[in-house]
């Protein structure tokens, strides 16, 4: 497999890091058909949004799920969130 490229690396609390990797369309596909699946064919941006965070986030060296974005520091999530439609959308 391909080594990723490292778009940013974002500080989080306790000193926890957070690692943006750039994408590709496959991975914007993949995060749509998996937002349908959740959401019975009807994802909205934030959906979408998530499961592409699931493919191309990772935090201290692994891969961040969505049941981790929803129980992390606000701070830590709003940061993590902003970074990432900065840099991704």
């Amino acid at each position: 497999m391909q080594e990723r490229k490292v778009l940013a690396e974002v500080e989080l609390s306790e000193n926890r890091k957070a690692v943006i990797y750039d994408g590709t369309g496959e991975d914007f596909l993949t995060a749509v058909e998996t937002a349908e699946a959740v959401t019975n064919g009807t994802p909205g941006f934030k959906d979408i949004v998530i499961a592409l965070m699931e493919l191309l986030v990772e935090i201290d060296g692994k891969k961040v799920t969505e049941p981790e974005l929803r129980t992390m520091p606000i701070r830590d999530f709003l940061k993590l969130y902003r970074h990432f439609l900065q840099i991704v959308g």
